[in-house]
């Protein structure tokens, strides 16, 4: 997987949620994801970015940025993060207990078309000031 992406739950009373995309591929940037909510979820407001830019397009999320790569194979590199508000999907009330619906949807996740980070040289290691892919 180029991407990890995680949903957090951060009021589910509230209708507050956060998605991060992190960058795990160690040659590419990632330019920018759509993340599309689980049916009976409506995206209402995108509260605050991290990363990049986001906004509601076609019912879900968008963001651009530019998420660097992780300087190394295991590595994870930077994220593009957004907290937003949505109704549906609350947790429900029912013959004495809660019950939590999950919250994951799709994502799709573009990433730049060539390697921005050039491939490590037998013996090089990888700096801010001369980043690298080890591969």
């Amino acid at each position: 997987m180029p991407y990890a992406m995680t949903v957090r739950v951060l009021d589910e009373q509230a209708g507050k949620y956060e998605v991060e995309v992190d960058n795990t591929n160690p040659t590419r940037f990632i330019r920018s994801f759509n993340w599309t909510p689980p049916a009976g979820m409506g995206v209402t407001s995108v509260d605050r970015a991290s990363g990049g830019q986001c906004a509601i397009e076609g019912g879900g999320i968008v963001c651009r940025g530019l998420a660097a790569p992780p300087t190394s194979v295991n590595g994870v590199g930077a994220p593009l993060i957004v907290e937003f508000t949505a109704t549906g999907r609350r947790p429900a009330w029912a013959n004495g207990y809660w019950i939590h619906f999950g919250v994951v949807g799709s994502v799709t996740v573009q990433t730049s078309k060539f390697s921005d980070v050039p491939v490590c040289k037998e013996g090089q290691k990888s700096t801010a000031a001369r980043p690298c892919a080890s591969l």
